[in-house]
């Protein structure tokens, strides 16, 4: 009966260490996973104000893009009435 004791033991040595490693992996998994998460965390916020400067960026373009419009069109006008002043 001793024996029988003996080698369950030696059988299940491996097993218990093979656990112990997996438990250990996990951990550390569970912590990359906490890192991760802080990552994203803080990548949203920058991600957002980033959005929002280039969209102000963008609708400032706009404008700019109107105002040599404007320009433009009353450049071609002053052409026209110097070209029928001739």
């Amino acid at each position: 009966m001793e024996s029988i004791r003996e080698i369950l033991r030696e059988e299940l040595e491996p097993i218990k260490s093979d656990i112990k490693e997996l438990k250990e992996g996990q951990i550390k998994l569970q912590n990359g996973q906490k890192e991760i998460k802080e990552m994203v965390g803080e990548l949203d916020p920058k991600n957002a104000n980033r959005h929002l400067e280039l969209k102000e960026f963008i609708d400032q373009l706009r404008k700019d893009l109107s105002t040599v419009e404007i320009v433009t069109a009353s450049n071609y006008s002053d052409i026209a009435r110097l070209k029928s002043a001739k």
